[in-house]
């Protein structure tokens, strides 16, 4: 953090956040951005599940396929600009939020050593917890996709 500053940058690229957002925001425990991803993940999708499910909602809205098709087409490249911004500042977002979550157990704890201890019990994530979301996450994706 101390880095970003000196150098006056925001941007922290990732991976990670690209391709898979709303996984890497939860696995850093950035759980309202995470949130937010996934939902907007889901409601800028929703013309192309609604396609695909061939729901009858489109229907009662009087929405012609064609017209269907190309709102679904106009949201995936809303959401994958927003997803390339996101991912832009990802490692400042979580670093900011990371020190926020190390002064707050700083103020909360009394003594060094309850400090230091708090720090070692939150500092790593559920790695079997992540693996099974990211299996989860990956084939809703290829479900979503290929069906």
């Amino acid at each position: 953090m101390k880095q970003n500053a000196k150098n006056g940058s925001l941007f922290g690229f990732s991976v990670g956040a690209l391709f898979f957002p709303f996984l890497y925001f939860l696995y850093y425990k950035v759980w309202g951005v995470s949130i937010a991803v996934l939902i907007i993940d889901l409601l800028l999708n929703l013309p192309a599940i609604l396609l695909q499910a061939n729901y009858p909602l489109a229907s009662l809205l009087s929405i012609s396929p064609s017209k269907l098709m190309m709102i679904a087409n106009t949201m995936s490249y809303v959401y994958l600009g927003l997803i390339a911004i996101l991912s832009l500042f990802s490692k400042t977002i979580v670093r900011r939020n990371a020190a926020q979550k190390i002064k707050e157990y700083r103020r909360s704890c009394t003594n060094e050593q309850e400090y230091m201890e708090l720090l070692k019990s939150k500092s790593c994530p559920n790695k079997v917890l992540m693996t099974i979301l990211m299996v989860l996450y990956i084939l809703s994706t290829f479900f979503l996709l290929f069906t």
